[in-house]
């Protein structure tokens, strides 16, 4: 019932968003200055997020390629989960650097996300989606010893997104919290090796948001 409700508000703000008519505005406000507003919300709950922190960054083209950003200017969600930033923005004088902005929110235990906003425009529906954090207590334990050159390794998910993990030993027993994403599938993969032959297991986890679930890769 609680989601239903939620989906409901998402719903109708994003449908008042859409047929509300926006005041206009005169193009040559916009010369120099840019508008910006939208929802900031959970991933597939659609939840609106109040008081989630949302930065305004100006990035600064480089002669040599790639960008510089700067925080311009800061807001924080109301009570529906919208923000809305009304500021100045820069113009190239030189010919050669150029200036983009972006829009990120932030919020305790959600991963971070940002888009890019169009400067000397109305941007209307600049919805923000973020997803929350999760953990994985995972226990790796070689229960079937076969010599001191057993191996398991893994990556992605399990090994917080890095390269890679190896365990090598008759005695592996370690274990691991991760920060996973959580209310999504969560594809898992981990590969084992001994007495020379080698073989991959997946399997597919899913974490409630803010929860942690116990894992265990026994081999």
């Amino acid at each position: 019932m609680k989601q239903l409700i939620l989906l409901s508000i998402f719903v109708l703000i994003t449908a008042l968003s859409c047929e509300k008519p926006h005041p206009t505005v005169n193009p040559d406000y916009l010369d120099d200055h840019t508008q910006v507003e939208g929802l900031v919300y959970v991933l597939n709950s659609n939840e609106p997020l109040q008081n989630a922190e949302v930065i305004l960054e100006e990035c600064v083209g480089e002669f040599l390629g790639g960008s510089s950003c700067y925080n311009e200017d800061t807001a924080y969600t109301n009570l529906l989960g919208v923000y809305s930033f009304d500021f100045i923005h820069e113009t190239s004088t030189d010919g050669i650097s150029g200036y983009s902005y972006e829009v990120k929110a932030v919020k305790e235990n959600y991963y971070p996300n940002s888009i890019t906003i169009r400067h000397g425009w109305v941007n209307r529906d600049k919805n923000i989606e973020l997803t929350p954090i999760s953990w994985l207590k995972l226990h790796v334990r070689n229960i079937d010893p076969f010599d001191e050159n057993d191996e398991v390794s893994f990556r992605g998910r399990l090994n917080n997104g890095g390269g890679g993990t190896r365990l090598i030993g008759q005695k592996v027993d370690e274990k691991f919290l991760i920060d996973v994403p959580g209310d999504q599938a969560l594809p898992v993969t981990w590969y084992v090796e001994k007495d020379g032959e080698g073989t991959q297991f997946w399997d597919t986890l899913m974490v409630a948001p803010h929860d942690t679930l116990a894992y265990q890769i026994l081999y």
